[in-house]
C-alpha cells in the first residue's frame, strides 16, 4: 500500500485462535461436562482460567488443558 499501512488478512494464528476460544457460560459447561451452574462456580471462584469480554465469558481451550494438566500432575507428585 503506498500509505505505509500494513494491509490486514486473517492469517492461521487468528482462526487457531477463534477455533480455541470458547464464548459463553453455556459453551464452556458443555466443554467441561458439567452444568451451566457447575462451570459458573468454577470460574467465579477462579477454579478455571477465563476472562471476561464484552460482557461475555471466555475461555481458551489451551488454557484449560495446561490447567487440568497441571493439576493432575500435582496430584501425581
Amino acid at each position: 500500500m503506498s500509505d505505509g499501512s500494513i494491509p490486514l488478512k486473517t492469517t492461521d494464528s487468528s482462526e487457531a485462535l477463534r477455533a480455541d476460544l470458547i464464548w459463553g457460560i453455556k459453551a464452556i459447561a458443555e466443554e467441561l461436562g458439567k452444568t451451566q451452574r457447575q462451570a459458573f462456580h468454577l470460574i467465579d471462584t477462579g477454579a478455571i482460567p477465563s476472562a471476561k469480554i464484552g460482557g461475555r465469558i471466555v475461555a481458551s481451550r489451551a488454557r484449560l488443558r495446561e490447567h487440568f494438566r497441571a493439576l493432575l500432575n500435582a496430584a501425581r507428585a
